[in-house]
């Protein structure tokens, strides 16, 4: 519902109102058109369960937040989820795409789905985070893809910034190995980083912030398999089983671009190692990936740092290898 567009249907207008998928959709789409500072209220109470993807081929439940659209939603309390009901597609909430901007405020974002990145956000652009909860997303790789999975709850290459906000129960998780039968065996699982956020590239700051209960775990490698030489063969080579995807930042990650973290508490995270794919006849088990950085995984040259009350508040997380808190270095802020 667009209040002064009704009064003034020929102006270009910057604020809107929404009380359903319906209207938020249209909104989105007239703020893309429109370019510019635009805003959306969100009516309190509301219920925006999302049934399908907008777009198809971007999979993404909302329309995309196209470049030159600075947008901000104000929440009243209130959800904007991928519906719960059986059979319903897979899709992540929003994608922001490279010169745009979205401002996110009082809100819960739950349930979305995604293949590889950014399970609840996909950011590309600038995104704000404010009083905005992250729940129950996630990132999942494909059987056979060896593709990096990144970012259950949100992946940004873009600027990021989050604020009083809570990112919590997302996952990453690496596609698993397959056998191509007859032909080889023992293709490895793949592997995941950031199951709460992913930092990509270009700059992250969370302030006040809780992430908790986030899984980054590598895909299972595939069982090894008796390669056959020739068709009459009756016996074949084995091939051992494959080896397991790393699990890396189960809480946050950062693999690149620069990160910030200001009164963060991050625990009760896990990242994990897929488990190795068993092997024919005599050959040892393929080998477990590795889980590194249970709370947050930090690659090497990533320019990062904490201040002390986010470093005494990474506790109580897991990871199956090493540095169950904090992988990586960083500075005190």
């Amino acid at each position: 519902m667009r209040t002064l567009e009704q009064l003034e249907p020929r102006r270009l207008l910057a604020s809107f109102t929404a009380s359903s998928v319906t209207e938020l959709i249209a909104d989105i789409n007239a703020a893309n058109g429109a370019g510019g500072a635009n805003t959306i209220t969100l009516a309190p109470g509301a219920a925006f369960n999302l049934s399908a993807a907008d777009n198809a081929t971007d999979a993404t439940g909302l329309p995309v937040v196209a470049a030159g659209n600075d947008l901000t939603i104000l929440g009243n309390g209130d959800t904007i989820q991928r519906s719960t009901a059986r059979g319903t597609p897979e899709f992540r909430l929003f994608h922001v795409a490279a010169g745009a901007s979205l401002a996110l405020s009082n809100l819960t974002l739950s349930g979305g789905v995604a293949a590889n990145y950014g399970g609840g956000v996909l950011n590309q652009g600038t995104l704000s985070l404010s009083g905005v909860t992250v729940q129950n997303c996630a990132v999942r790789g494909r059987s056979n893809d060896p593709s990096l999975v990144v970012g259950g709850g949100i992946y940004s290459d873009g600027a990021l910034a989050v604020t009083n906000s809570s990112i919590r129960s997302n996952q990453a998780v690496g596609g698993d190995g397959t056998i191509i039968a007859g032909l080889i065996g023992g293709v490895g699982g793949a592997s995941a980083a950031g199951g709460g956020v992913c930092v990509g590239g270009g700059t992250a700051t969370l302030t006040n912030t809780t992430i908790s209960a986030n899984l980054a775990r590598g895909g299972a490698g595939a069982d090894g398999d008796l390669l056959l030489l020739w068709p009459s063969d009756k016996h074949g080579e084995p091939v051992p089983g494959g080896p397991g995807g790393n699990g890396s930042g189960g809480g946050i990650c950062a693999v690149s671009g620069t990160i910030a973290l200001r009164t963060i508490t991050i625990t009760g995270n896990t990242a994990t190692g897929g488990a190795g794919g068993t092997s024919p006849k005599s050959l040892p088990k393929g080998a477990g990936g590795a889980g590194y950085g249970g709370g947050i995984f930090i690659a090497s040259g990533v320019p990062a740092s904490l201040d002390a009350f986010t470093q005494a508040n990474t506790r109580t997380n897991t990871a199956s290898t090493s540095d169950k808190d904090i992988f990586g270095t960083f500075t005190i802020l």
